[in-house]
């Protein structure tokens, strides 16, 4: 046979297959457009949006001297015993201001004579110093964002003194006689010519003060938890506001406190399946974020009606002593894994090779949830066991057991996970 016949022959042989591979890449390839977003490690929390109603131990603070005016002696949320002086009477506004710039004073010159009694003794360094600033720094800034407002004072007046002691130490100051003789002249002058005070208010019993009050003071009794109605709810928060013509502040018992919150048959169901676990209050209204309480009961006429769950806190703050009611999320479960938009999860079916009972190789097929993650420029589907979903995002099991997984295998943190796109399924191949 002629070469260049057996040559056509060759190539025309070479274009038939050249096609048919082409056709076979069409076939299997997308030229549409996809869009992917990396999978991340995440944590969601299980919650519910309620009404809350704070309820406390309230015990009023009294003053017979009414037309006097009064100096805090304590800040809002210090702990007070019973008995204890929370604050002071005077004759005028000026005859008070005088005391408290007297107090601060001597304050002053207590850190100051403190400083200089330990100055020769002094161990720590430099180095030492600029950490426990550091520190206390940090602490300010904590107890001013969790409302701790006097805590984030003391903060403020250990950094003083740390700053001072650093002065002493890296000889900057050598001595602080001539401020101490200052302030000595100074609290000797104002004492002089200060008024007494007229009396001492102090703490009827044990708890923390605050020097404000809402007008709804046990207007739900703290003993009746148990048996707090919705009814007994909306009366106590159609109530009037209460007035009170000489009380100066208030001491909440610090046992415990509690907040009523209203829902549903369903809410109460959801929150039963987490009563055992530790659940946070947050209020972004009141500046509260994750306090720690506990669901102690749910009270309702029977299993399908509306009632009133009751949570328990222990934790105390300037906030949480002022707060009355408002919006409020309880937060039930947290859930940590990989997230993919909620888009992204498909239903396909995944089949498999195993063996019989008898060691004989067999295909087995089931369909499951899953995504599809982009390798290069081939699409794979990839099995995932969903925890929970919220806001368009579900967060899936990050290494499931054997058992939760028919492929065996799943997706992994940054996998480029397929968000959008037609006609997806496993093998795909994308240009």
């Amino acid at each position: 046979m002629d070469k260049s016949i057996i040559r056509r022959i060759i190539i025309a042989l070479l274009s038939v297959l050249l096609l048919v591979y082409v056709i076979y890449l069409l076939s299997n390839a997308s030229f549409k457009n996809i869009r992917t977003e990396s999978a991340t490690y995440s944590t969601m929390t299980e919650s519910l949006d309620v009404d809350g109603y704070f309820i406390r131990s309230e015990t009023i603070m009294n003053s017979k001297n009414i037309g006097g005016v009064i100096s805090y002696k304590m800040e809002d949320t210090d702990k007070v015993s019973k008995g204890e002086k929370v604050a002071e009477v005077y004759n005028s506004a000026e005859d008070a201001q005088k005391q408290a710039e007297l107090q601060s004073l001597e304050q002053q010159l207590a850190v100051l004579k403190e400083l200089e009694s330990s100055a020769e003794n002094l161990s720590v360094t430099p180095d030492v110093i600029d950490e426990n600033i550091s520190t206390y720094l940090i602490d300010m800034a904590i107890n001013k964002n969790d409302g701790n407002l006097s805590k984030s004072d003391e903060s403020i007046d250990q950094i003083i003194y740390n700053i001072n002691e650093r002065q002493v130490l890296t000889g900057k100051v050598k001595d602080f006689s001539e401020k101490i003789s200052e302030l000595e002249s100074k609290i000797d002058k104002m004492k002089s010519s200060s008024s007494k005070k007229i009396s001492d208010l102090t703490a009827p019993v044990a708890g923390y003060f605050t020097s404000e009050l809402d007008g709804y003071e046990n207007v739900l009794n703290i003993k009746n938890i148990d048996s707090i109605m919705p009814e007994d709810l909306n009366k106590a928060k159609n109530s009037s506001k209460k007035t009170y013509d000489n009380a100066v502040g208030k001491v909440v018992l610090d046992v415990f406190w509690y907040v009523a919150c209203p829902v549903t048959s369903e809410q109460a169901i959801k929150l039963n399946e987490y009563k055992d676990n530790q659940m946070t209050l947050t209020m972004q209204s009141a500046s509260l974020k994750n306090i720690n309480v506990t669901l102690v009961s749910i009270n309702r006429k029977d299993s399908k009606s509306d009632g009133i769950a009751i949570f328990r806190g222990t934790d105390m703050n300037e906030n949480l002593l002022s707060v009355r009611s408002g919006t409020i999320a309880i937060n039930m479960n947290s859930y940590t894994g990989i997230s993919v938009p909620e888009s992204a999860i498909h239903q396909d079916t995944i089949t498999i090779t195993t063996e019989d009972k008898n060691g004989k190789e067999k295909e087995v097929s089931k369909k499951v949830s899953g995504v599809y993650v982009q390798y290069g420029n081939e699409i794979n589907f990839k099995e995932v066991v969903p925890l929970y979903s919220d806001s368009g995002f579900v967060i899936c099991k990050q290494e499931p057991d054997d058992d939760e997984l028919f492929s065996g295998s799943t997706i992994k943190v940054y996998d480029k996970v397929v968000v959008e796109g037609v006609d997806l399924y496993d093998g795909k191949v994308i240009n």
